[in-house]
């Protein structure tokens, strides 16, 4: 995987066969430049301690926990997957999000999502 800090608290991770093709990372547009075998990580740091953010979890998240959604608004292409792990943890209230190039992952794939979700380390 390859990583780029994308400013406001935000970090994109990318399996590196398709590094050159989301960069410079855009919204939207990168999630569709994804190969089949693609997966982008996206973490985000949404605010520290909110009181009106009770949601405590424990880190890493694990992708067992995150609501897939293989359809929202704003999503860019029906091939692309989006799974969500919101949650406060240590005092960081977080985001992260797992896009596929796929509605249907392979285990192979979902595996090295959960080995690079697994090395996500907060501040």
């Amino acid at each position: 995987m390859s990583s780029q800090a994308v400013g406001g608290g935000l970090v994109v991770a990318v399996t590196r066969a398709d590094a050159a093709a989301v960069r410079p990372f855009a919204l939207f547009d990168s999630f569709m430049r994804l190969s089949p075998s693609g997966i982008l990580v996206w973490v985000e740091t949404i605010g520290r301690g909110r009181a009106n953010f009770p949601i405590r979890k424990t880190w890493p998240p694990r992708l067992v926990s995150f609501r897939v959604q293989r359809s929202w608004e704003g999503q860019p292409a029906p091939n692309v997957q989006q799974r969500v792990w919101v949650g406060a943890v240590r005092g960081w209230d977080l985001d992260v999000r797992v896009y596929f190039a796929t509605q249907h992952p392979s285990q192979a794939l979902l595996a090295r999502a959960r080995a690079q979700i697994a090395r996500l380390r907060l501040p």
